[in-house]
This record gives C-alpha cells, sequence and structure tokens, in this order.
C-alpha cells in the first residue's frame, strides 16, 4: 500500500471503503489503485512516482452530492462531499429523480458507475439545470476522477485548443485538422479541448483517423456482448468500423491531455439513455485518462461553430462548470432546440482555472468541392378539388424540396407546372376548348407528380447512399429554428424520452422540418412537407442482421386522409457505397383513402464485402409533396461458424 503524508493508496476496496467513510482533512487522502491513478500521477508529476502526488486541499463548493449504487460508491462521494463541505445522500436510482427535484437550482454532483446512472432510465440534466454527473468505469477509475477533480482548482494556466475536422466551418484556424495534429491533442495540456467533429457515441473522427472511447485493446472481444445495445464492429472481433484506417491511425480517448473537454458532435454524453456498451463510449474513454470533466451532445447534436465561444467565453468569466453548461444550453435552446441539448459529466461545481494565451497559425481555408375568368365553366367538383390539391399543396411541396438537397428536376417541374397552369384555364374559363378532356387532363397531371416524386427519391437515396447524407442537405444546421416541441413516448422503446420537434426555416417561413427524436433511440423519423397532407408511417429502428443470411424489412404505412396519395418509397443504406452494403431501391406506391399497406425490402448483407457493425438504412417516402425518412440501425452480426462469432 505505497503511501505518503499526503495520500494513501488502497489495493483492497473495503479497506478504501473504510478509510473514505473515516477520512477527515487531517488524514491522508485514500486512493483505490489502478490505472487511472498511476496515469494521474504521470499527469500530475511528470513521473510515474505516485508518492509525489499533490495533497488535496479541501475547499468550500456550493450544492449538494448524491450518489446511487454500491457502498463503495456511496462512501466515495461522501469522501467528496466532505472535501468540499457539501451535504451528501445516498440512495436507489430510483430515487434519484426525487433528490434532484429537491435540490431545484442548486448544483448536484450525481455519483455512480455508469451501470448506476444508466438504471435511472433516463439523461438527469432534465431534471437539474445545474446538474453534472461524477462517472467513470469501475471504482479504480471514479476514485482517481474524484481526486483529479478537488486537486485541479490548484493548477496553472493552460491554454484552450480546437479539433474542427476540415469540413466544417472554422477550420482554418484550428489547432488539429488530423492525425498529423496529435500532439495538441495528447503532449500538451488543454484548459478547455474543443472537439467539433462528426462522431457517434464510440469515437470522434478525422479524416485520416479516429478518437476511440475504448481504454482495453482493440482487439478484444467481451463476451457475451451485451443485450439491448447497439453492438460496435470492434466488440464483434470485426476491428474499427473505419476499415478505412490503420491500428495505429486510432487515438485512445483516454491519451487526450484537455481538463474539459468539449465534444461538439453527436451523442458523446449519455448515460442514462446508453445505446452502445460503457466500454466503448467516447466521453467515459476521456474520463479514464487525465480529464476531469466532458461536455457535449446529450444525442443528436446540431453543428454550432459559436457554441464552443459561448462555454470558452463562461469559463472565462469565472462560471463553475454546470453555470458554464447551463449557459451554453440557454444559448443552444435559442440556436436548435432539442438538437443543441448539452450535458456535463465532472462536478458541476468546479472553477476550472484560467486559460494561457496561445498563438495560433491560420491555415488556407478548405475547398469545398391562358388567364382565368369569373364565369367558370360548371365541372365536376371531385376533378376541382383534385386540381386545387395538386397545384396549391403538391406543386408547391415540391418546389421546396430543393432547399433540403432532394434533386427534383426543376425543368421537369417547370413544365409540370405549365400544364397545370393550362388546366386551371380549362377548369375555369368558359368556352376553352380543353374543358371536355378535363378528366384525362388530371390522370395526366397526377401521374407526371407520381413519376417526379419517384425519379427525385430515387435521386435522393442514391445520394444518401453515396455520401454521408443527412436529412435536410447541409444548410440544415445553421438556417432553421425551433418553433415548437412537445413530448410523446418513443415509438421504439416506449420511454418517455422522446419529443416531437418543429423546425421552420428562415427565410422560407412555408419550410418546417419536423423530427421525431428519443434520447435513447436517436431520431426515428424527419419529414418536411404539408403536415395536413402526411402518411402515416412505422417501422422499427434497430434490427438484427446477419452476414450472408438473407432477411427482409417491414414499413406499415397508413393513409388516414379522404383522398388518394400518390408517390414513392425507397429503401437504402446511408453511406451504403462505402461500407459494400447493397445498392438502394424505390418503387411507386399509390394509397387509397383510409387504405393501410406493408411494404418489404430484401435485405441481404454480404459476408466478404461487409464488416459486422452498426449499420444506418432508412425507408424514405415522397407522397404528394411530403418527405419521411425513418431512420433504421442494422445491426450487423457475424454467423455461426464465422470467426467473429
Amino acid at each position: 500500500m505505497p503511501a505518503s503524508p499526503r495520500i494513501v493508496i488502497h489495493e483492497d476496496v473495503g479497506a478504501f471503503e473504510k478509510a473514505a467513510e473515516e477520512w477527515s482533512a487531517t488524514a491522508p487522502f485514500p486512493l483505490l489503485a489502478g490505472p487511472e491513478i498511476e496515469r494521474a500521477a504521470r499527469w500530475l508529476t511528470g513521473t510515474s512516482e505516485l508518492g509525489a502526488l499533490p495533497a488535496v486541499s479541501p475547499e468550500p463548493r456550493p450544492g449538494v452530492v448524491v450518489s446511487c449504487g454500491e457502498p463503495a460508491v456511496g462512501a466515495l462521494a461522501g469522501l467528496l462531499a466532505r472535501a468540499t463541505e457539501r451535504a451528501h445522500a445516498h440512495v436507489s436510482p430510483s430515487g434519484v429523480a426525487d433528490r434532484l427535484a429537491a435540490a431545484g437550482e442548486d448544483f448536484v454532483a450525481l455519483v455512480g458507475l455508469p451501470e448506476d446512472i444508466e438504471a435511472i432510465g433516463d439523461w438527469m440534466g432534465t431534471r437539474a439545470p445545474l446538474l453534472g454527473v461524477v462517472t467513470a468505469r469501475g471504482l479504480s477509475a471514479l476514485s482517481a476522477l474524484v481526486y483529479r477533480s478537488l486537486v485541479l482548482p490548484d493548477f496553472p494556466a493552460a491554454p484552450d485548443r480546437r479539433l474542427v475536422h476540415p469540413s466544417m466551418p472554422g477550420s482554418q484556424h484550428a489547432d488539429v485538422i488530423g492525425y498529423s495534429d496529435k500532439e495538441f491533442l495528447t503532449d500538451h495540456r488543454s484548459r478547455l479541448l474543443v472537439l467539433r467533429s462528426h462522431g457517434r457515441e464510440c469515437c470522434v473522427h478525422l479524416p485520416d483517423g479516429v478518437i476511440c472511447g475504448r481504454s482495453d485493446v482493440p482487439g478484444t472481444r467481451p463476451e457475451p456482448a451485451p443485450s439491448g445495445r447497439r453492438i460496435p464492429a470492434c466488440m464483434l472481433g470485426a476491428g474499427c468500423y473505419r476499415h478505412d484506417l490503420e491500428p495505429e491511425d486510432r487515438i485512445p480517448a483516454r491519451t487526450l491531455a484537455g481538463d474539459v473537454i468539449y465534444v461538439h458532435a453527436c451523442e458523446p454524453v449519455v448515460p442514462g439513455v446508453s445505446a452502445m456498451p460503457h466500454s466503448v463510449n467516447v466521453a467515459l474513454g476521456f474520463l479514464d485518462g487525465t480529464t476531469v470533466a466532458v461536455v457535449g451532445a446529450v444525442g443528436r447534436q446540431r453543428s454550432d461553430p459559436n457554441a464552443e465561444k459561448v462555454l470558452a467565453a463562461a469559463l472565462d468569466d469565472g462560471l463553475r462548470l454546470g453555470e458554464a453548461v447551463r449557459r451554453l444550453n440557454e444559448h443552444g435552446k435559442r440556436v436548435g432546440g432539442e438538437m443543441s441539448v448539452a450535458g456535463l459529466l465532472g462536478d458541476p461545481a468546479i472553477i476550472v482555472p484560467a486559460r494561457a494565451p496561445e498563438h495560433r497559425a491560420v491555415r488556407p481555408a478548405p475547398r469545398k468541392a391562358g388567364s382565368a375568368n369569373e364565369d367558370a365553366v360548371p365541372l365536376d367538383p371531385a376533378h376541382l378539388r383534385e386540381v386545387r390539391h395538386l397545384t396549391s399543396e403538391v406543386l408547391p411541396a415540391l418546389q421546396i424540396m430543393p432547399w433540403v438537397d432532394v434533386p427534383v428536376d426543376l425543368a421537369e417541374l417547370a413544365r409540370i407546372d405549365a400544364a397545370a397552369l393550362l388546366l386551371a384555364g380549362a377548369c375555369l374559363q368558359p368556352g376553352n376548348a380543353a374543358a371536355e378532356r378535363v378528366p384525362g387532363l388530371v390522370r395526366d397531371l397526377a401521374d407526371d407528380l407520381a413519376a417526379l416524386q419517384q425519379r427525385a427519391l430515387e435521386g435522393l437515396a442514391q445520394n444518401a447512399y453515396d455520401t454521408w447524407w443527412q436529412f435536410g442537405g447541409p444548410a440544415r444546421t445553421t438556417v432553421y429554428r425551433q418553433v415548437d416541441a412537445s413530448a410523446e413516448p418513443c415509438p421504439h422503446c416506449g420511454r418517455g424520452t422522446s419529443r416531437r420537434v418543429t423546425y421552420r426555416h428562415g427565410t422560407r417561413e412555408a419550410l418546417e422540418l419536423r423530427v421525431g427524436l428519443c434520447r435513447r433511440c436517436g431520431p426515428w423519423e424527419w419529414q418536411v412537407g404539408p403536415e395536413k397532407s402526411a402518411v402515416r408511417h412505422q417501422a422499427p429502428i434497430d434490427v438484427i442482421a446477419w452476414l450472408g443470411e438473407p432477411g427482409r424489412v417491414t414499413m406499415r404505412l397508413s393513409n388516414p386522409l379522404e383522398r388518394t396519395v400518390r408517390g414513392a418509397t425507397a429503401f437504402c443504406f446511408a453511406n451504403g457505397g462505402y461500407e459494400g452494403l447493397q445498392k438502394p431501391a424505390a418503387w411507386p406506391i399509390v394509397l387509397k383513402p383510409g387504405e393501410e399497406r406493408e411494404v418489404s425490402a430484401a435485405v441481404h448483407i454480404q459476408r466478404n464485402a461487409v464488416m459486422p457493425d452498426l449499420h444506418e438504412a432508412m425507408f424514405m417516402t415522397l407522397l404528394d409533396g411530403v418527405l419521411t425518412a425513418l431512420p433504421i440501425f442494422f445491426d450487423v452480426r457475424p454467423t455461426l461458424g464465422d470467426a467473429a462469432r
């Protein structure tokens, strides 16, 4: 049991628990042995001498400490509370929500292992605006995190640094845009290290590398794979799903040297709503290293280059971490609403030391690649209603589609619009030579619009298959503002963690983007077009598929309207061309009033072309000018007999 006058390190959990419960400010501070405290020693002292670790200087911090889980977690949380003169309560996971409600607007440090936080069932930041979740993978990692949280305020100033993916604005001013800049992530300490890139729960991307959440050896595969999770390729023995990379292009998250890391990418902060196993979560990977706190998106993230400035300014103003994240969320509510929610992993009552200035070189900006008459001719009312619907709702909705990256043939659309104008004359002008042909012209207009929608959907599905496509087009992240949100149970996991959110375009007021969002399952529906004309859709969001074995996936459509809708449906894998997945397919569809229909797509994951991993697919429909997409996550597994299973 290595010891110093300031620190005592225990090998035995029981002895550590007892020492933590009995600790006072005059006693050596107890820690639990493990690789995490050895990393802390190298970070804090430049050596591996545990006896050189600095002492903990107790300081008052506002708020309360709440913990859940095993007794050792309660003892560790009590240790944090006594070192900062805060009240402490240890409760079961089911009692956490009531404790947070009682805390109100106070700072709350919620301490627990990831599985304890998961048992709560949701991200608790929705209950307490000044919440920070103090968590790590295992007791020794949690002990080291609490210790780092207590000694951080005594540390000297360090500069802020930024990683920005070169496809994103501002990359010319970033410290890191690729793997060759790795030293600014791992070799130089940063006060605030911003990671603005693409990502998922397990990683943050570089164009030529990946920051990986795993702290073990990536070649290992836990057995058995956790049930009810989205399992990445590496946990199936297939290596990293970024098969364009070599093993040496991986940067373990625990090696990053940021006191506070802000991950401006999708899904890094997910305690309570994790879809992937905790062993791969990138935020927990940072906390296995020397990081004291992680700020990041809870669920999907809307890109916002100004968010990092808001967070840095809040830290510069001397705000405690919880207050800084609350300011960030107030900014996010104005910018992206439900897709700009940030969470905090770490003690919310910490004041981060001031930053030191650092000169940044400016990089070159990346290159991206007849008229109506008052005397109307009497007409069948059904024909007139159909013409009004096609010209007043379907045509305008399709004219907007290029604004959301749908490749509508504008020349063909203009031709159809001209035909609609002639049809209007035939309907409304007395003596019009085409009046007797109105029934046939209405059918032609409807057929032309249906064919146009099928071609547009085929092009959209191909675009999604060929690229890192996102619903709504490349401008989605900057030009929409949230105008409405309402809670509803998730149609997939059944939890009360889902919201129906409406965004409106900043200049084209008629353009609305409607999103169904679940903090557990992610986006489960995207839709653009007149809501009153929308067909109801239902499809699974999580599907297990086996390499080499054929299968089918089915979407159910229901037409609640009193008229027939026409258009097309498609099935494709997002970025499927890169992943070696099957090509997209699209086909026409007509739904009569009140009709329900099941639409199925054959799925065959080629054994030698596709690696086991999570592959995102989607059903899409374009029906009477309403575009709908339903994401589906295919959890591709090796078949019996494969070495990876």
